[in-house]
């Protein structure tokens, strides 16, 4: 079966069928077994947090394991007046991806990547970068 005529069965079926929930204790992938899943021009990073996520990624999408970055956001950055950008492309296939959970943190700091966490993911964006 196609992954066109699979959605479209799903989406016919749901008519019938409640499209079967995901266990709420799935068990969450070990911190130390997280990998991160770059775009080709690596300016996001999706980690998936649940087998069954990093499962759907890698039997759906071409893309190759890569280490996560290792950000503190606890930190106070000492140069306020530093903004941050993102990509408006990025931003928004973000917001489409978060639109599917009831509970999505953003963690932002100046000049730093975004950090995005739903209950399947994290998503980091990079910052955009001005050519001054």
């Amino acid at each position: 079966m196609e992954g066109k005529q699979k959605k479209n069965l799903i989406k016919d079926f749901n008519k019938i069928f409640n499209i079967k929930e995901e266990s709420e204790k799935e068990p969450i992938i070990n911190e130390k077994d997280l990998i991160g899943y770059s775009d080709p021009a690596n300016v996001c990073m999706i980690i998936p947090l649940k087998k069954s996520f990093k499962n759907f990624l890698t039997t759906n999408f071409e893309i190759e394991e890569k280490p996560i970055p290792t950000l503190d956001y606890s930190q106070n950055s000492k140069e306020p007046n530093i903004k941050s950008k993102y990509s408006c492309e990025y931003l928004n296939i973000l917001l489409n991806l978060t639109k599917y959970y009831h509970s999505v943190t953003f963690e932002i700091k100046p000049d730093y990547p975004l950090r995005v966490t739903t209950e399947d993911f994290i998503f980091i964006l990079a910052p955009r970068v001005d050519n001054d």
